[in-house]
């Protein structure tokens, strides 16, 4: 009891010492602990309880858990994680750094138009192949977007050879044939030879790119693993939305709402801008990419306008440059990721890190015809739940600034050190042009012709017009 009194005293000389307006109050409410009889903790048992509708009711004994745990590596939990992590990922590992130590090969100065896989030897020759057999590949897909979500053509490289890929409808130029979606479309990267071997494939937003590989879709598939070169880099120089928009509006020049917003509460807060952290990150589009990390000049995307709007037949006049367009992609993810690998490495040391990011990028979700359902529902409950969470924020806003009237907030433990500062609202007035306002008038005349021909039919005296 002593002990308590003691603990009371102390907490309140510590708040004494250092006063707060707006704790001070929770001092009157404070008062010494007293220890409860048994018969007192068992009333307030009893009355939670029934609070709850679960006094006096039946409860179901759950039997032990007894099963035998699985072997520890190591001495320790931590240990053990790290054994089986790099078990899972050494291979990997070599293989990427594989990239990193290598250079790639001089970029080829004319493209095979060939269906499938090319080759592209160090003699100069071409060699048809079924796929790219490397441990080690960058790897870059285009699409032509107005006609078909199939892939037209795509590049991929290793420290040996550099790869082309072409679909067999762009060559015999039939643009019918890309809406076909079959397997046949896709682009094999790996077969199975009496058993699948590791495979790493690098690439910037590599997700994109894996969904037009045949072999993903196979339910026991290949032990290919990709790896993103911008979700590396998100995690070690990424921009949060709120740093991407302020660096967009700062390279642009650009006064967006958000900008004057935030402009005006630094003006209000006696608060600087500060830009240094725009030096140490950059967007996470490939050309930002790569101008932050290898200092060179912005990739040239101009080309890739012909995927993005153009037609088959466009595309087949183009071919070569399309073809160089990709494969500058791939050497610009190629220099990228020699820089970052190691950064990331760095910066998550830990095997299990590397492990889990093979892992999520090599997951598929099996579907069927449900599919649309499936979206269809879900994009339902979304927007309910939405609207939902709209009106509890709208309900919470309001309460809150309720308490604005009469300093109320101050009392509020969570709110009392927001800023209330207030904004004088001036609503625009736009001034209606001379064709509107004829409009208008119009209208006025219309409605008051009509009412006064109905005040005839229904013979309404002309003093109660």
């Amino acid at each position: 009891m002593q002990q308590k009194k003691m603990k009371c005293a102390l907490i309140q000389l510590e708040f004494r010492c250092y006063p707060n307006p707006y704790t001070d109050k929770y001092l009157k409410k404070m008062q010494m602990v007293i220890p409860k009889t048994r018969a007192q903790k068992m009333k307030d048992i009893e009355k939670h309880l029934k609070s709850h509708d679960l006094w006096d009711k039946e409860t179901t004994v759950v039997p032990e858990v007894n099963f035998d745990l699985p072997k520890l590596y190591g001495s320790n939990i931590d240990e053990h994680f790290k054994i089986i992590a790099e078990k899972q990922c050494a291979g990997y590992r070599k293989k990427a750094d594989i990239l990193t130590t290598g250079s790639l090969p001089y970029k080829p100065q004319t493209w095979a138009e060939t269906q499938g896989w090319t080759r592209y030897n160090a003699d100069g020759s071409t060699t048809r192949v079924e796929f790219p057999d490397e441990d080690s590949l960058v790897f870059d897909v285009e699409v032509l977007v107005p006609e078909s979500d199939m892939p037209v053509l795509a590049t991929a490289a290793s420290p040996n050879h550099w790869y082309s890929w072409c679909n067999q409808h762009l060559i015999k130029s039939d643009a019918q044939g890309f809406f076909k979606m079959t397997p046949d479309e896709l682009i094999p990267l790996d077969m199975d030879q009496g058993g699948w071997k590791e495979k790493v494939v690098v690439g910037h937003n590599v997700g994109f790119d894996r969904s037009f590989v045949k072999e993903q879709y196979l339910i026991k598939g290949p032990k290919t693993r990709f790896m993103d070169t911008m979700s590396m880099h998100i995690a070690v120089s990424g921009f949060t939305g709120s740093q991407r928009m302020l660096w967009n509006a700062k390279k642009t020049g650009s006064k967006s709402k958000s900008i004057l917003e935030l402009e005006e509460r630094n003006k209000r807060l006696n608060k600087l801008p500060v830009f240094e952290w725009m030096e140490d990150g950059a967007p996470n589009n490939l050309s930002d990419v790569y101008q932050h990390y290898c200092q060179g000049a912005p990739l040239d995307k101009e080309v890739r306008e012909v995927f993005l709007e153009g037609t088959t037949y466009e595309l087949g006049l183009n071919i070569q440059n399309l073809m160089s367009y990709c494969a500058d992609d791939v050497i610009a993810t190629h220099q990228v990721f020699q820089i970052l690998w190691p950064l990331f490495q760095e910066r998550f040391p830990h095997p299990v890190t590397l492990a889990g990011m093979l892992q999520m990028g090599s997951s598929y979700l099996p579907l069927n015809a449900n599919w649309n359902r499936y979206l269809e529902t879900a994009e339902e409950i979304y927007n309910n739940k939405q609207s939902e969470r709209e009106r509890m924020l709208i309900k919470i806003a309001n309460d809150a600034c309720s308490l604005l009237e009469g300093n109320r907030y101050k009392e509020d433990p969570w709110l009392w050190d927001l800023d209330w500062s207030i904004q004088n609202l001036r609503i625009k007035k736009t001034p209606l042009s001379a064709k509107k306002k004829a409009k208008s008038d119009k209208v006025k005349l219309d409605i008051s012709f009509d009412a006064a021909e109905l005040a005839e039919m229904i013979h309404i005296p002309v003093d109660l017009r």
